[in-house]
């Protein structure tokens, strides 16, 4: 196919052809060499194109604020990119815009002492961390910043009966902490003078 004439436009280079006109890539059009007259392969030009139009919306995306793989991956899709998705994700990484490790300790972070390690995974996962990435993430449960929770939660309490107990144990698992620590936690504060830590 022959270009027979091209018009710069805001949004790119309009080139047009005899079978109709289609809007190319600034940065593909100067890598292809492209002018009037040239024979092109269309299919081959679009697809290098829609590629870079790909990959600078989604470094623009990930530049404003840490987003993990799997984000930038689900952003590409609804916008007609999943054919891709992959390989920008790789680049991305490679350029340092994508950091899936940088994502969890940055949520971890902001999270940390408040909720579970069940939570938190749930979380990552949920926002497009790569399972195997969360898995080996570290994350640490203290028992003192479950202790802190039970004391907040329920300060006017004089003693810990067995069904104030059983409430404890499903606010901090809806939390997502383990069992394991949720146990430790109560058997911490149930013999403690909650009127001591009033005082």
């Amino acid at each position: 196919m022959v270009i027979r004439s091209i018009k710069n436009t805001r949004g790119g280079i309009l080139i047009f052809l005899d079978e109709g006109s289609y809007l190319i890539n600034k940065k593909v059009f100067l890598e292809e060499d492209i002018y009037e007259g040239k024979d092109i392969c269309l299919e081959d030009l679009i697809e290098k194109s829609d590629f870079r139009n790909a990959l600078e919306k989604a470094r623009n995306y990930s530049s404003r604020s840490i987003k993990s793989s799997g984000k930038i991956k689900s952003y590409l899709e609804e916008r007609g990119y999943s054919r891709f998705a992959d390989r920008i994700v790789e680049s991305l990484v490679t350029e340092g815009y994508v950091d899936d490790r940088l994502f969890c300790e940055t949520y971890y972070s902001s999270v940390k002492g408040k909720k579970g390690i069940f939570y938190i995974r749930n979380k990552l996962i949920e926002r497009g961390v790569p399972r195997e990435i969360v898995y080996d993430f570290p994350i640490q449960e203290n028992i003192d910043d479950v202790v802190a929770i039970i004391r907040k939660k329920y300060y006017k309490m004089e003693k810990i009966d067995i069904k104030t107990q059983k409430k404890m144990y499903l606010f901090l698992f809806n939390r997502g902490f383990s069992s394991e620590i949720i146990k430790k936690a109560i058997n911490f504060v149930k013999n403690e003078d909650f009127s001591c830590e009033k005082g």
